[in-house]
């Protein structure tokens, strides 16, 4: 890189991370542009996780680790250690993903090259049990509109929270928590705040966990059914909430909408899964393959 390298927050919230934590650790601190500061926020966990952490921090200065006093909800802790950020870029590392080494300093390149943009972010390989997945996202939005920005934003994958973040401006973004798609309001909030670059060819390597949309067992309860219409609920007054204080009473209208059709979209996929539940995999993989097509 020329000129003077970008200063670069990492943040990791983590619970109960230890089968993986130390991997992703190494991964962060073995960067090509190192991070100035890796701050780790463990939520309260039960396993080894502060025992890792505790012996990183004394190895690494850059290493900031705060225990939680009480576990709180995962949205809190993802804010906490951004609050604790310093530098003018951030990016979140969860504890069992991980990143091409010079992931960080291409996407540093490509936010310093382009100042108005809010984010910068690769491709992504998911990885489920029979094996790898690339996945090509495409988020350049040099065609899509404010509206096209927020559908794009609430209907697809959203493996760019991930992103490297111009910290300001993530800073500006107001979200509170939710038990369901809990970063869809972040993400269409963060495209009213500049653009997304895309740098071809560096990786995030993404670990799939499989979140049902409602348990795949033979009957679902009247207890599950009211618990998601809740979760679903929220998500259209949260999408609405947060896009608006940024937006408008408007954009904030069409953010809520959009988390219907997105809300629609997965009733269906649901319903899909429960005719074909051996699919299900099979079925976001090739969810994923079409989201690279459109």
């Amino acid at each position: 890189m020329t000129g003077a390298s970008p200063r670069v927050s990492i943040g990791i919230p983590v619970y109960n991370g230890a089968e993986s934590l130390a991997k992703v650790l190494d991964n962060c601190l073995s960067q090509t542009l190192p991070a100035v500061e890796i701050i780790i926020s463990d939520n309260g966990s039960t396993d080894d996780t502060a025992q890792i952490c505790q012996a990183y921090a004394s190895e690494n200065p850059c290493i900031k680790y705060f225990r939680q006093a009480e576990t709180t909800n995962p949205t809190a802790n993802f804010r906490f250690v951004l609050d604790q950020a310093e530098c003018e870029y951030f990016m979140w590392a969860a504890h069992d993903d991980t990143r091409d080494p010079d992931f960080i300093e291409r996407l540093g390149k490509a936010l310093r090259d382009n100042p108005d943009a809010v984010l910068a972010f690769g491709d992504a390989v998911q990885y489920f049990e029979d094996g790898p997945l690339p996945v090509t996202i495409d988020f350049a939005h040099t065609t899509r509109g404010t509206l096209g920005r927020l559908y794009w934003a609430a209907t697809s994958p959203l493996f760019h929270v991930y992103s490297l973040w111009r910290t300001e401006k993530l800073r500006r973004i107001d979200w509170t928590h939710g038990e369901w798609w809990l970063d869809t309001p972040l993400m269409m909030a963060a495209e009213l705040l500049g653009d997304f670059i895309h740098v071809p060819g560096v990786r995030l390597h993404y670990l799939y966990n499989e979140h049902p949309f409602l348990p795949a067992g033979e009957s679902v309860g009247w207890n599950a059914l009211a618990g998601r219409s809740r979760d679903l609920l929220s998500l259209v007054v949260r999408s609405g909430r947060t896009v608006g204080k940024l937006g408008g009473v408007g954009l904030g209208a069409a953010a809520s909408f959009f988390a219907m059709l997105k809300i629609a979209q997965q009733i269906g996929a649901f319903f899909g899964h429960r005719l074909l539940p051996r699919r299900g995999v099979d079925r976001r993989k090739a969810h994923l393959l079409r989201s690279q097509q459109k």
